[in-house]
């Protein structure tokens, strides 16, 4: 990718399609070799947005919850497999909403299992942490506009819903109000001050909603 850098745009657009189809390809062979190498270039290539788009526009999310869900890789491979999964999470193309119970659960299980190793656990752990700071940050919204806006969004398609919370999010102050949760990504402030809008909310609800 470095090389690519370089390279113009109509270029680099076309080899950054032509590697999410063959990373595309490489996740799902049954050689084991083959699909791990491919995992980790897919890890590497995901913090990159166009590349990441290209690749998710394939159903590339989906290939990679089915990797992990069957449990056929392990160690290095599910490693690259889960820090994929994340980097690509976190450009916001894709919601944590779409996540399913088998797979929360297949996460869940690696990080209460002891003899897991540490690099798949604190992986896992970062993906249940973003699920919950995702559900802390909607927690938030709803307190804040619950009276006025979600009595009628059952009404919205999926589209205008999104709209309508991106709007409430920059009212709340979120710079990035497509992925709220990227705010706190940032060391510092990190979580820190998402807890304490949380406690506010919960426990200073008149005073919040102003």
């Amino acid at each position: 990718l470095a090389h690519s850098v370089t390279q113009p745009p109509v270029l680099l657009f076309v080899w950054q399609n032509r590697e999410a189809e063959n990373l595309y390809a490489g996740i799902q062979s049954n050689n084991y070799n083959v699909r791990s190498d491919s995992l980790k270039g897919l890890a590497v290539l995901s913090k990159d947005i166009t590349f990441a788009q290209e690749f998710i526009s394939k159903d590339g999310i989906a290939v990679l919850v089915r990797i992990v869900e069957n449990g056929h890789d392990t160690g290095e491979s599910l490693a690259y497999a889960l820090n994929a999964f994340i980097e690509l999470m976190e450009h916001g193309v894709v919601s944590w909403e779409t996540l399913n119970h088998v797979f929360i659960k297949k996460i869940a299980g690696f990080v209460n299992k002891s003899a897991m190793d540490a690099s798949i656990q604190q992986l896992s752990l970062a993906i249940l942490e973003s699920m919950e700071q995702r559900d802390m940050i909607h927690r938030l919204r709803q307190a804040a506009f619950e009276s006025d806006a979600d009595a009628s969004a059952g009404n919205f398609n999926t589209d205008r819903r999104k709209s309508l919370c991106a709007r409430e999010f920059k009212k709340l102050g979120f710079s990035n109000s497509a992925n709220p949760s990227l705010d706190f990504s940032r060391t510092p402030p990190g979580l820190l001050p998402l807890d304490n809008m949380t406690y506010f909310a919960a426990h200073h609800a008149d005073a919040y909603n102003r």
